[in-house]
Order: structure tokens, then C-alpha cells, then sequence
């Protein structure tokens, strides 16, 4: 899950932002080229047209493709008329539901399965070699969460995943101490692709608000907001989990 923040500082742009709806003011992006990991839930993507939800997901999708090629609104020129019914299908989406599911947002499969391959091999490691991985803590929100750290409702037990957070340059130094080989590569591949894909996402949120197209963009400098998480699910036994979450 890719998330585009709001500005820390700029009150106004958090405003405008809150037109679409009243409690969630940062917008979330489920990607839908990350392979879904073997304890995560799948949903049918591929045979849907833009916009359509699954019945097992009911995320509307959004094919973002028209905001991939340098040209319309960014180029600087009038919108072409895919970017702007994308732009219409943004706001209809994020007024009316506040989720959304982007596909065709640029991630070659190469990059995917290599980025996948680098996660896999990273939350592979023994107990001891995580260990010695840089811990995750909320001043930096960088690094690793080990199995069961994290509990985003208290009154629940914590959750049944790991984690391992990345940060962006110029704010943000990675530090991937005892990280596989494989997995920093990936990150120096991913942190550009992203960001150039938060600019893209950037401009489109404010072309469907009818407002200047840098307006959002021209706040991504330090992207100290931003942040890539790699996600792990361990097949666990539903019985065993129920029976705690009871407890």
C-alpha cells in the first residue's frame, strides 16, 4: 500500500482536501501490481473494467494509465480527455467511497516481481538475522516491525504481520543494516518509481479538483510523509487467532 499524505504544514491544501470526505483526509493507493502475498486476500482484478468493484474487494478501480505518458496536464497543456475522465472517476470515487484501487499505474512486471522476490527473501531471515535489522520506532517509522509489534486498534490483540518501512531522499537515509544484498537494490529501483508516481497521482488529484496542477505537486520536495511498506502475512491457523482475539 502506497500512501500519498497531505502536507504537514500547509493547512490550506488539508482543507481542500477534505471536500472529498470528512475523516479521511489522507489518500491511500492499493497497487494493485503488487502480488498479493499467500495469506492476503485476493481480489479478481483483471477481468474488471475501470471504476467496477469485485464482489470481494468492493474497492473501485481506477486505470491510470492516461497519467503515465508526459503529455496534457503533464506537459504543462490542457488535459487530455482520458486524464480528465480519470480525474472526474478520482474525485466520483474518493466523495462517494474514500478508497480506491489504481491499476495500470506503471510498474513493469520485472520491477514487481523483483521487488517481491527481495521482500520474500528479506522476511525469510531467521529470528536471529532480524534481529539485527534497524527496528521500526514512530520518530523515524523506518525499518522493521517485527511479527505482532503493531496494533492499529488497542482493544485488539496485535496484528499478525511484519513489516519493513522505506523512506525517501532527500528527508529520509535508509539505513538497511543487515538487510539482504538483493532487497537494498530494490529499494534504489522502487524509491524513484515512486516518487515520480506520487507527482503523477499528485496532479491528478488536483485536476479533479479544478484547481492549479502543481498545487499538490509543488509540496512533494522532501516527500517526508511518503512511505513504501513491504508487507508479510504468515499462514497462521484462523482457530488459534480467533481463539486469541477472543481472549
Amino acid at each position: 500500500i502506497f500512501r500519498l499524505p497531505t502536507p504537514r504544514k500547509n493547512y490550506r491544501t488539508r482543507n481542500v482536501l477534505s471536500r472529498y470526505h470528512s475523516t479521511i483526509v489522507e489518500k491511500y493507493i492499493h497497487l494493485h501490481h503488487l502480488h498479493p502475498s499467500p495469506c492476503s486476500f485476493h481480489y479478481k482484478f483483471s477481468s474488471l473494467p475501470a471504476t467496477m468493484s469485485s464482489n470481494e474487494s468492493n474497492i473501485p478501480l481506477i486505470d491510470f494509465s492516461p497519467f503515465l505518458a508526459d503529455e496534457g496536464v503533464l506537459a504543462g497543456d490542457e488535459p487530455t480527455p482520458q486524464q480528465q475522465q480519470v480525474s472526474q472517476q478520482i474525485d466520483k470515487v474518493c466523495r462517494e467511497h474514500g478508497f480506491l484501487c489504481m491499476i495500470n499505474f506503471g510498474m513493469s512486471v520485472e520491477l514487481r516481481d523483483r521487488a517481491f522476490a527481495a521482500s520474500a527473501e528479506l522476511f525469510a531471515m531467521s529470528e536471529a538475522e532480524k534481529a539485527k535489522l534497524v527496528r521500526i520506532t514512530p520518530q523515524t517509522n523506518m525499518g522493521h516491525a517485527p511479527l505482532r509489534s503493531e496494533s492499529i486498534n488497542r482493544s485488539r490483540p496485535p496484528e499478525l504481520k511484519e513489516a519493513y518501512n522505506i523512506r525517501f531522499p532527500p528527508k529520509w537515509t535508509n539505513d538497511l543494516t543487515a538487510c539482504p544484498e538483493t532487497f537494498a537494490s530494490a529499494v534504489d529501483v522502487l524509491s524513484p518509481f515512486y516518487k515520480d508516481l506520487a507527482h503523477r497521482y499528485a496532479t491528478a488529484c488536483a485536476l479533479a479538483l479544478n484547481i492549479p496542477t502543481d498545487y499538490f505537486s509543488k509540496t512533494l520536495v522532501d516527500y517526508d510523509l511518503c512511505t513504501v511498506r513491504m508487507l508479510h502475512y504468515p499462514p497462521c491457523d484462523w482457530n488459534e487467532a480467533a481463539s486469541a482475539e477472543e481472549a
